[in-house]
């Protein structure tokens, strides 16, 4: 489920990991869409933009790892 002002992708933005993403939505919604050199020069302007897009990167991963932690200790 992604809010309104909620970023999708940021992983990849960070990272040279490929986007495996596909969002749909149930409703009418605006996008934007920003590749990694565009995000790179926004970088160079505005260096406190990548806050906010590791944050969500931790969001996201954070109970994704801690199944797999849970996981890898239940198998072992």
């Amino acid at each position: 489920m992604v809010h309104p002002r909620e970023l999708i992708g940021g992983l990849q933005l960070l990272t040279s990991e490929p986007s495996f993403h596909t969002v749909r939505t149930h409703t009418a919604a605006t996008i934007a869409i920003l590749n990694k050199e565009d995000f790179a020069e926004l970088l160079e302007i505005r260096p406190e933009v990548i806050l906010p897009v590791a944050e969500s990167v931790i969001r996201r991963l954070s109970p994704f790892l801690r199944s797999v932690d849970f996981a890898i200790d239940w198998v072992l």
